[in-house]
């Protein structure tokens, strides 16, 4: 650790008055932003241990998955998590339709919603939050396009009260989601090991895999034969 367990907790418990005043003072943000670097940093590395835990635990040597959410250091923000080339991204291996790209068919991953630094994206401050995500792409269904890849999210969260009974949305740039945040406090107290305190994410989890049976039916449908 370059800074103190100390000091990262003090930021970690104060991160929403810290993005609030970085709002309008980002010179001043930089006093402190390579500590929210080193927090963000020990925030993805837990968060990719446990989620690749759990999803080998699930389907053992029957998946597939690329586990390396990571600080891109020249963005203020992260990667928006439209992009294909996701880094938290996984699927049962019988969803494959390409060998070479995760994001070609049918997967799930992590994202996020908002616009903060990453740390108040985890710590849901204005309405943020991470987001476990299921999505499609071609050559799914003979996708012709991103209307026909909306169309069938979207009508197949509509039909589903299961998941949105168990809080799953829709939005057309995420696709279908479930949003999580961490508690700060919580967060503070075990920093630097984060055990406990991603729960949350556990509990995102266990609803994702009890839904599986249902996004694994819609999967079988619109998937490629052959």
């Amino acid at each position: 650790m370059k800074h103190s367990a100390e000091l990262c907790q003090l930021v970690i418990r104060n991160m929403a008055t810290i993005a609030d005043i970085s709002r309008a003072h980002y010179d001043w943000f930089k006093k402190i932003e390579k500590v929210e670097e080193e927090i963000a940093d020990r925030l993805f590395t837990s968060i990719n241990e446990l989620v690749k835990q759990r999803v080998q635990a699930k389907w053992g040597e029957n998946q597939r998955g690329s586990y390396e959410m990571a600080l891109n250091p020249s963005k203020k923000n992260p990667p928006p998590v439209s992009k294909p080339d996701e880094q938290m991204a996984f699927e049962p291996s019988n969803w494959e339709v390409n060998e070479d790209k995760i994001d070609q068919g049918a997967w799930y991953s992590v994202g996020y919603r908002g616009e903060g630094y990453w740390t108040s994206i985890a710590f849901g401050i204005d309405n943020e939050a991470l987001l476990l995500r299921f999505d499609i792409s071609p050559p799914f269904a003979d996708l012709d396009g991103e209307s026909t890849r909306e169309r069938l999210l979207e009508d197949f969260l509509k039909k589903s009260a299961l998941l949105k009974k168990n809080g799953f949305q829709y939005d057309d740039e995420l696709g279908i989601f479930l949003p999580f945040t961490l508690d700060a406090n919580k967060v503070a107290e075990e920093y630097p090991d984060l055990k406990d305190s991603l729960s949350p994410l556990n509990e995102a989890l266990n609803k994702l895999f009890e839904m599986h049976e249902t996004f694994a039916e819609f999967v079988y449908q619109i998937k490629p034969s052959g």
